[in-house]
């Protein structure tokens, strides 16, 4: 995974997302300094792949977390609140994820590692995570830039792709609004209030039905 590929899937994703969610696009965090990456390294013991590098040069990650602390869950689903804006609009990437700041890759690391079998590679980055739903999975990079899932099940498993591969393939059925091919199936659909990007499984006939009647509509 070549920085520079990363790179051209990203910008490719990003302008998509700024035409079609514009407050998806709002969520993304400055640039992470040089220095910041390194602290995170050293925290992580080991080095960012130059892909993954990149991309934090460009955004660190999202904001997040001030929107999900301390709310009544009782209250029910309402588009207009600021609340349920964000929260449909923050996980924006295939897998319903969230890009997680350097801040909270760190934070979820040692989760992500107890994991890991005895005989697991060592060394993966939090990069993604489905942070409505308490960070129970999400997605990491490994040294080599390749991609992987965490799950509540406690498993860690090969994505069977690089960052710079899931970013275009998220940016190539954003842009044709069609199907995703390495989260099998999702395509993008607006927020109910038609400023933020989620993705549905298309194959689920269910699912499609449960989001449409909360307002979501296909892109």
């Amino acid at each position: 995974m070549s920085a520079e590929e990363t790179v051209v899937a990203w910008e490719r994703f990003e302008t998509e997302l700024a035409r079609v969610a514009p407050l998806s696009h709002s969520m993304l965090r400055p640039p992470a300094s040089e220095e910041k990456i390194a602290a995170a390294e050293g925290e992580l013991g080991m080095a960012f792949p130059a892909g993954l590098r990149a991309l934090y040069l460009r955004h660190d990650g999202v904001h997040e977390a001030e929107h999900f602390a301390d709310y009544p869950y009782d209250v029910p689903p309402d588009p207009a609140d600021p609340f349920w804006r964000y929260q449909n609009a923050v996980c924006f990437l295939p897998g319903n994820s969230a890009w997680l700041s350097l801040g909270r890759a760190v934070e979820l690391a040692e989760q992500v590692a107890m994991y890991a079998d005895a005989d697991d590679e060592p060394g993966r980055i939090p990069f993604l995570s489905q942070v409505t739903d308490s960070d129970m999975s999400g997605m990491w990079v490994d040294a080599e830039g390749a991609m992987g899932t965490w799950t509540d099940a406690g498993t860690l498993d090969p994505a069977g792709c690089s960052v710079a591969e899931y970013l275009a393939d998220a940016a190539r059925a954003l842009a044709t609004r069609t199907a995703c091919q390495v989260t099998d199936g999702e395509t993008p659909y607006r927020s109910p209030s038609g400023d933020g990007l989620g993705w549905v499984d298309a194959d689920a006939p269910d699912v499609v039905e449960a989001h449409l009647q909360d307002g979501w509509r296909a892109v």
